[in-house]
């Protein structure tokens, strides 16, 4: 009778201690990357931030493009074409002959049609028929999205597209698609039916900006290749 009390007291201590024991254990293994084996749902790791992807579709673009129209002292006009660059979609890239010699420079957003909005020369290399220029908005930028540049080279064959305002059709934002022809000298040699009003827009392919045309000739068109653009870009404090 003795043995049995003395067996009932002592599991009366070890039963709670072998308890403590095993939570210690199930705590600790969780700790080192053991499943979960309580009630308790598991915490969900803190999400991470992405960078936006470029776009496949040409019309989800539109909103990187811009109208520029540069008034010119003796009462003229020309029209061309500019497009949102810069890690804050803060400034715009376009050919330097469209704005070259103008008092005045306005910009139309695809987000603001009908809304202009005056622009200032930040960088531009003068004289060059097939240079560049960098505009900033003066005021409150309107919702638009920065075209990410692909700065890979590019090779005879490729389909591209330009999305611009071509004089000749006087479609706004139009799309048009062509094909590289090649490289002649530092340029993008490329077909598909631009104008002027093309000028200084983006040359895409696969939903990135490979070049800022600066020549629309006919046949074949021009552009300024991306490794290059970013390069001058960056020299006007432009930040990708």
């Amino acid at each position: 009778m003795k043995n049995v009390l003395h067996l009932r007291a002592l599991l009366f201590v070890l039963v709670p201690l072998t308890s403590m024991i095993w939570s210690s254990e199930v705590v600790s293994f969780t700790r080192h990357g053991g499943k979960e084996t309580s009630a308790r749902p598991p915490q969900q790791p803190p999400s991470v931030p992405t960078k936006q992807a470029a776009s496949s579709s040409l019309d989800d673009l539109k909103v990187c493009v811009v109208k520029i129209t540069a008034s010119r002292s003796d009462g003229t006009q020309r029209v061309g074409t500019g497009f949102m660059v810069g890690r804050y979609a803060e400034y715009i890239t376009t050919a330097a002959h469209v704005v070259e010699g103008a008092t005045d420079i306005k910009v139309e957003f695809y987000s603001r049609r009908n809304q202009l909005l005056r622009a200032r020369v930040v960088g531009m290399q003068g004289g060059d028929r097939r240079g560049l220029a960098a505009l900033q908005v003066e005021g409150t930028l309107p919702p638009r999205r920065s075209l990410r540049l692909d700065v890979s080279s590019a090779v005879g064959g490729e389909s591209v597209a330009t999305i611009g305002f071509p004089r000749v059709s006087g479609v706004l934002w139009a799309v048009i698609t062509g094909s590289v022809v090649g490289r002649v000298g530092a340029t993008i040699n490329f077909s598909g039916a631009v104008d002027e009003g093309n000028s200084g827009g983006p040359l895409i392919r696969d939903g990135q900006a490979i070049g800022v045309v600066v020549e629309a000739a006919q046949p074949y068109a021009y552009a300024v290749p991306s490794q290059i653009a970013q390069y001058v870009l960056e020299g006007w404090g432009v930040v990708f």
